[in-house]
C-alpha cells in the first residue's frame, strides 16, 4: 500500500531530529555541570551547532513525506486537528533549536547568549514531545 510506505518513510526519518536535537538539550543542560572539563579535546558548541543543522535537514526530509501523507487526510476530521497540532508543534520545535545554533555560531548577538541557548533548547525540545505525543496519536489512528 503506497500510503503506508510513505508513513514508514516519514517515521523513519524523524528519528534522526529527535536523537539530535535531544543531545543538543542534554548538552547544554550539561553545561550546568561545566562538561567540558570532562571532554577535552571535544568543542561541545560546535558538535551542538552540527547537530541542529543536521536535525534541521533531516526534519526537512520528514516533513516532505509527512506532508504528503497530510495531504491524503480527510477534511473536517479529528485526525487533521491532531496534524496540525502536531506540525505546530515541530515546527516550534526546528525554530527553537534554530536559534540555538544561531545564537551559539554568534549570528544573533543578545545578552546572556548561554542561558539564552539553553533555554530555546529546553522549550524546543518540549514542543518536541508535544510533537510526538501527537505524530504518535495519528500513527495509531
Amino acid at each position: 500500500m503506497p500510503g503506508s510506505d510513505r508513513r514508514r518513510f516519514h517515521a523513519a526519518l524523524v528519528h534522526f531530529p529527535i536523537a539530535c536535537w535531544s543531545f543538543v538539550t542534554l548538552l547544554k543542560c550539561a553545561e550546568l555541570i561545566d562538561l567540558q572539563r570532562h571532554l577535552p579535546g571535544i568543542d561541545l558548541v560546535l558538535l551542538s551547532i552540527l547537530l541542529v543543522w543536521v536535525g534541521i535537514a533531516f526534519a526537512g526530509a520528514a516533513a516532505i513525506f509527512g506532508l504528503i501523507e497530510y495531504s491524503a487526510l480527510p477534511d473536517n476530521s479529528r485526525v487533521l486537528y491532531r496534524a496540525n497540532s502536531h506540525i505546530m508543534a515541530v515546527s516550534g520545535s526546528a525554530l527553537c533549536f534554530a536559534v540555538v545554533a544561531l545564537i551559539d555560531q554568534k549570528t544573533i548577538f543578545i545578552v546572556g547568549p548561554e542561558i539564552a541557548s539553553r533555554v530555546a533548547a529546553v522549550v524546543g525540545f518540549i514542543l518536541l514531545v508535544i510533537a510526538g505525543h501527537n505524530g504518535g496519536k495519528l500513527v495509531l489512528r
